[in-house]
Order: C-alpha cells, then structure tokens, then sequence
C-alpha cells in the first residue's frame, strides 16, 4: 500500500488513531526487538516508525490537544495541567470544556461522520457527537465523562475506570501494577465492545496507562533481575494483544496510526523552579510562613512559575496588582531570567539543568498569548521541572522513577514509507482530514504529511 499520492475526491475510508502515551520510540523499538510485541512489530515492519516532532510543552493537556485540534496553546487554550486565573492570585485546573478550537471531533460531526473516542485526554466533558466519547484523565464526574449516558450506564456496570486512583497506594509496587493492570483490562474490554458494536468512521483510544507505568516502574523495565521485570513487559504484550487484535479485524478501507506525543526517560532530579524564584527575591508572599499561588504578594513579585517549566512574569494590566512594566523592564528581566537559568548548575553534579529557554513570541501565537507563558523552559533529559509553590532546597530527589519528555516520541501510520520529512504534532489534525475526507476550513499550524 502506498500513500505517496493525495487522497482525492470524497474520501471513503476510515481511521483508527492509537495513543502510546509515555512511550518512546527507543522504548517500543526494543520491545519489538525483544519479540514482546509481535502486533506493534508486524505494523510497523512494512511502515515507517517516524520520529515525532511534539509540542515544546510535553504535557498532556498540551500535546493530545495540538494533535487533535492542529493548532498551538494560543489558540487551542490550554498551556499545562494548571493555569492561573485571571482575576486573582491562584491556579486552576482545566479541562476539555476550556478547549477553544475546533476539534476533529467537531469536525467529523459538521459532516455527518461518527466517532469513538476513548480516554483521549482534555476532552471532559464528554462532547454530545454522532458516535461515542469516553473522556480522558481530566474527568471529575463519570455521569459527565461518557456520551450517550446509555454506554456510560453500561460502562459502570463492568467496573470501568477512566485512570488509576494513585491515592492509597503509597508506592506500593504490587498495588501500582494491579490497579494498572486493572484499567488497562476494562480499557481492553471497551475498545473492543465498541470496536465492533459502533459503525464509526474514526476510532480513537489513548492508552495512558502505560505512562503512569515508566513513570511509575520504570526502573523495573532496564533491570530484568528486578520482581517486577516480568509484570512490566506483561503489561506492554496485554497492550500488544489489543492492538493485534484491531489490526486483525480492520475494516476495508481503514487505516490505522499509532501516535506517541510524549515519551519517558529515566529520572534524576526534580527541580523546584519557584523555591529559586523565592530565593532570589524575585517572589514574595504575604505570609512568608504559606507557600501557595493565593499568597503572592503582587506589589513584590515579579516571577512565578507553573508546572512544565512555564515562567510568569507579573506584568502590570495582565494580572491584579501586577508591577513589572511592559518593555524595558520586562525585556531585562527576562533577559536576566534566561541567562541565570541556563547557567544555574546542580549542585550535587556541578552541571546545567536547562537545555533550552523559549520565548513566547517564538513558539506561540493567537488570540490567547496573553494567558501564555513568559519563557518556556525545557529541562536536561531526566529532569522534571517543578511547578508547585515552596520554599527550601531547590534541586530535591525525583519524586518518581520516570519522567515525562516531548523527544524521541513516535508517528506510524501502517503502510506509510519514505517519508520526506519528521512529522509534527500540528500534523496528526489536517492527516486525519485529508483521509476521512473533510474539507479543511480554519487556518492551522500543520500540513496533512500525505
């Protein structure tokens, strides 16, 4: 099968769209090379395994939503798992309901075609479309997470999770790979109830349980005397089985395209950006004694951060209070911002954190840059930016085995070679059209790679 041509006229076919979440390129690699993924192995033995440019953010609100909507936070709306309000000093947390563009899922229903999605995150609420949406790990209420209510009611009934509860497990391994395992069994049990029971156009299904595995147990991957090197591969040949299984069973006309939008990488050190922040004087709080984002004092604070490595710059019009004025001052102090970070040094190595610093105005633009993030910092592989508000000791021990990174993640749609160039995530968005074929009628940042 070849795709080295356009697709034209009104396009017939179908997708299937599959989430690797936290999986790497390298990792799924050697996983094939092992011979535990004999399905994944098959699709990918006659298609090219890209390499995937992803978001510069690598967090999850930020990437699915790019690759689904195929434009950037400034005009999708979402920037991290936090975001800081508006009106006051604070953080909150978003969901699918803040999401401002335009999605494929809106745009298969303009057209009449139908859709199941599943745990594809950020799209709580579940969307009233032609098909079926099962909500992602944003969910707060299971009434709400699946659309009709009808697949949600049966849903309940078979013991069905949207994520793993990580609370009480107080990292016990065996309880982390069992409630793992357990999600990802009713996942399984989903897909392929609704696999065959929906005529559906496009099928979507984020597997994230196996990024809360690398980051979780990642170290029981690389050491294969550990008890948990077996438990772990298991997981990824269940995963396996799944995937197979779909491959197997496709419909005429169907492609199928397995996506990684976030990879894992062994941890080292976890850094507390506002903790240096305070220590320079350069964030202060009212009750010096209360860390927390409601306690900023905004005549003294100039800079604070949130999760993902996103610097604030309390600029005066944009934030209550704000004192750091447009121009001058805020050009030095960023300035002075990007030269003290990437010269800042571990001090239990003696080695730079930071890997690049990114301007806003460099990898943003649309009608929401003023909720953007100043400067974007991306960490050193293994080191996970911290956003929380505190005080103290500045580089702390990793809180988890794995950590999240936007490098070395994957692109594959089977039968797909020779391709000219590394796909992006804006890409995944005009792809998906160009093959259910539905006109393209907004102005995006990708280009269909066919």
């Amino acid at each position: 099968m070849s795709f080295l041509r356009r697709i034209s006229g009104k396009s017939q076919k179908r997708v299937v769209v599959l989430g690797l979440d936290g999986v790497s390129r390298r990792q799924l690699l050697e996983l094939c090379a092992d011979g535990h993924l004999p399905g994944i192995q098959k699709i990918i033995a006659n298609s090219d395994l890209s390499e995937f440019s992803s978001a510069v953010s690598s967090m999850l609100p930020v990437t699915w939503t790019s690759c689904f909507t195929g434009v950037n936070p400034a005009v999708h709306g979402l920037f991290g798992y936090m975001e800081r309000r508006r009106n006051a000093y604070g953080v909150y947390f978003p969901n699918g309901s803040q999401v401002a563009s335009t999605s494929i899922w809106e745009e298969c229903a303009s057209v009449g075609k139908t859709i199941v999605s599943i745990n594809v995150p950020y799209t709580y609420p579940a969307r009233k479309i032609k098909g079926v949406m099962v909500s992602g790990l944003d969910s707060l209420d299971f009434s709400k997470a699946v659309y009709p209510s009808s697949v949600g009611e049966a849903l309940e009934k078979t013991g069905y999770r949207i994520d793993v509860d990580f609370n009480g497990l107080s990292g016990d391994r065996a309880k982390t790979y069992a409630a793992l395992e357990y999600v990802l069994a009713k996942r399984c049990e989903a897909v392929r109830y609704l696999f065959k029971r929906v005529d559906w156009h496009l099928f979507t299904c984020v597997f994230s349980g196996a990024g809360h595995l690398n980051r979780c147990l990642y170290n029981d991957y690389h050491d294969k005397r550990s008890a948990g090197h077996k438990r772990f591969i298991a997981y990824f040949k269940n995963l396996d089985a799944l995937v197979r299984e779909i491959d197997d069973t496709l419909p005429a006309e169907t492609e199928l395209m397995l996506i990684s939008t976030q990879s894992t990488v062994p941890a080292k050190r976890m850094v507390h950006l506002n903790a240096w922040l305070v220590n320079q004087g350069l964030l202060v709080l009212k009750n010096s004694g209360k860390f927390s984002f409601d306690n900023i004092c905004p005549e003294k604070t100039k800079v604070f951060a949130l999760d993902g490595g996103r610097l604030y710059i309390n600029r005066k019009g944009i934030m209550p209070g704000g004192c750091v004025s447009s121009g001058r001052e805020y050009d030095k102090l960023r300035h002075f911002l990007i030269e003290s970070l990437l010269t800042l040094v571990d001090d239990a190595i003696g080695t730079p954190f930071i890997s690049a610093i990114y301007r806003k105005e460099d990898v943003y633009h649309g009608p929401y840059m003023d909720r953007a993030p100043d400067l974007i910092l991306a960490g050193i592989s293994g080191y996970e930016l911290n956003g929380e508000m505190s005080g103290g000791d500045v580089f702390r021990t990793a809180a988890r085995e794995g950590v999240p990174s936007g490098a070395d993640t994957f692109f594959c749609l089977k039968g797909l070679r020779s391709l000219v160039s590394k796909p992006g995530i804006y890409d995944v968005f005009p792809t998906l059209l160009e093959i259910l074929g539905i006109p393209l009628t907004k102005k995006i940042d990708g280009v269909s790679i066919l």
